[in-house]
């Protein structure tokens, strides 16, 4: 991946940020607006995938139905005009450190648009590259939309890496950027309800970065966790946390303020702690939770962004290698596993428990989720069958809720469209509590497009053989390859028609460790697999911009660590 990187941009790897003024010199060129993907190239009808489960069964292209295409998964740019970008930018950036030493980062796209020999300049060669792409990549490529997943610093502005951040991504040919907007409960924006990353001097970067991709003809959607609100919210709110019946919390350990305090909320499993460490999971039943997310929806959508990604639209996980009780709780589909027993969710899912099947107990129920009180209570296991799908439903519905609210949020702004997208596991829809992430994505009322299965798998074919395995992935992961994935979320025959999700290496992994294939395997072998089950899949998203680029990625984290390089003053 990294030589045809390093191929791709040329010299433009080698130099510093730079912005890209939107002057009305010279058409601006937009990539073509993405069709329906994901749906079939001549029948109307998508057939069910066949069966998944041995992995014997998964699908295997032949090497032969593998062949480069152009624009997969990236365009390919001169590498002279790569360059020509890339000095223009580098004249622009000092033009601006001379000229407007103490720039306002909200101001800088004006600022572009000056009439300066060092701003026309830069606009033109951005007008080049977009003009030399539409005809050579754009109008040939089987893909017509192609995303990246891209995390902002809150110096991006001030440093002025977002330039070189937008203009790889331009040379690359992506037309859609996902930036992370809401995370770790706070904002890249001002915001009416959470803090942001970024200090008043930083700016707004959601919005700078959205005007940047669009004068270079780049969607820009707003990346958003839509139920992880950060250490800050669970701590001020604690009865908005999710919690299963062992205590256990979807949060990370010791850092809301208040110790260990919130992993002790049953004396009687010691030991209980965090189920997916660094985030921060809130209930989504929670009235108060719908309203704050859907107050962040509407803010970005305020930005003038083009879309909004929901990641995170799901129940986490549960931990079941924590005491030898949850372990067989795990096997045993324990109710108290179950992300129902947050303070005041819990008496609202009991409330729906009593409308669904008003003739049982309270005593049944409880003997259902408490084994204690089976000892004083007959125990049917039919009705607790009955009882653990309604709770499946329960919180399965309260997911598509969010989904639903959102797309009215953004109905809202009748003057223009925006898209909705949510990115889900390929098995996140199965019914099962203990592994509930309950994403019922065949069913999300989502924009043409706007189905985003994360396609993770570390092998690219399922093997046949040990030997045939692609990658170092052992256990689970190795029975388990992107090609599965994509089957699986045709098995589940979506409404909405999707964009996959491939992802990268992140800079961490291990020599010895379990390895993605490159993209430019992986995206060539989907395209040919997507064609011979009749698909004309014609979108890919690729995660993530700091894991094809961590050099670049950590030189804008650290500029943000150590301070910026000192501005010249001016006169």
């Amino acid at each position: 991946m990294r030589q045809i990187l390093t191929g791709l941009l040329g010299t433009v790897l080698m130099l510093n940020s730079g912005l890209v003024p939107a002057t009305a010199q010279g058409s601006q060129i937009t990539p073509p607006r993405p069709q329906p993907v994901g749906q079939p190239a001549s029948q109307p009808a998508i057939q069910t995938a066949p069966s998944l489960t041995p992995p014997t069964s998964s699908p295997n292209p032949p090497s032969s139905a593998i062949v480069a295409q152009p624009g997969v998964p990236f365009c390919q740019l001169e590498p002279s005009q790569s360059a020509a970008l890339a000095q223009a930018r580098t004249q622009a950036i000092a033009w601006l450190r001379a000229d407007h030493a103490n720039f306002k980062v909200d101001e800088l796209p004006k600022l572009l648009q000056q009439r300066n020999d060092a701003a026309r300049a830069y606009t033109d060669a951005l007008n080049q590259v977009q003009a030399q792409l539409k005809a050579n990549c754009f109008e040939r490529s089987p893909l017509q939309k192609r995303g990246m997943w891209l995390r902002a610093y809150a110096c991006d502005g001030q440093s002025l890496a977002a330039l070189e951040v937008i203009d790889r991504l331009l040379v690359l040919g992506i037309t859609d950027v996902y930036l992370e907007s809401f995370y770790t409960g706070r904002t890249l924006y001002p915001s009416g309800s959470f803090a942001s990353h970024c200090s008043q001097d930083q700016g707004n970067l959601l919005r700078l970065y959205t005007q940047l991709a669009h004068a270079r003809g780049i969607r820009l959607h707003a990346w958003i966790r839509a139920t992880d609100f950060g250490p800050d919210y669970s701590s001020r709110y604690p009865e908005r946390r999710l919690r299963n019946g062992f205590g256990q919390i979807a949060n990370l350990r010791n850092s809301l303020g208040d110790g260990n305090a919130s992993f002790q909320a049953s004396a009687l499993y010691p030991g209980t702690r965090s189920t997916e460490d660094f985030h921060w999971f809130v209930d989504p039943t929670h009235p108060a939770v719908q309203k704050d997310l859907q107050q962040v929806v509407r803010e970005v959508a305020e930005q003038g962004v083009d879309g909004v990604m929901l990641d995170y639209i799901r129940y986490p996980v549960v931990s079941c290698t924590q005491s030898p009780e949850i372990q067989q709780g795990c096997l045993n589909r324990d109710p108290r596993l179950f992300w129902l027993f947050s303070e005041q969710g819990f008496a609202r899912f009991l409330s729906y428990l009593r409308r669904q099947r008003p003739d049982v107990s309270p005593a049944q129920i409880d003997a259902w989720l408490n084994p204690r009180a089976r000892r004083n209570q007959p125990f049917d296991p039919a009705l607790a069958q009955e009882l653990e799908a309604l709770a499946v439903t329960y919180m399965r519905d309260s997911v598509t809720e969010l989904v639903r609210q959102s797309a009215g949020t953004l109905r809202s702004f009748r003057r223009r469209s925006i898209q909705l997208s949510a990115a889900v596991w390929p098995d996140g829809n199965r019914d099962n509590p203990v592994d509930p992430r309950l994403q019922a994505y065949q069913t999300f009322p989502l924009s043409s497009g706007g189905l985003s299965p994360m396609l993770y798998a570390y092998n690219l074919t399922c093997p046949t053989t040990p030997a045939a395995t692609s990658t170092t992935a052992t256990g689970s992961e190795a029975s388990k390859c992107v090609l599965a994935e994509f089957d699986r979320v045709l098995s589940a025959r979506p409404k909405a028609d999707f964009c996959a999700n491939l992802a990268a290496d992140p800079p961490y992994a291990r020599a010895n460790g379990p390895r993605h294939a490159p993209l430019e395997q992986q995206a060539p072998a989907l395209l040919s697999y997507a064609r011979s089950r009749d698909l004309n899949l014609t979108c890919v998203n690729y995660f993530a911009y700091g894991w094809l680029f961590p050099q670049h990625d950590q030189q804008r984290k650290a500029a943000c660590e150590t301070g910026l390089p000192a501005r010249p003053k001016q006169n």
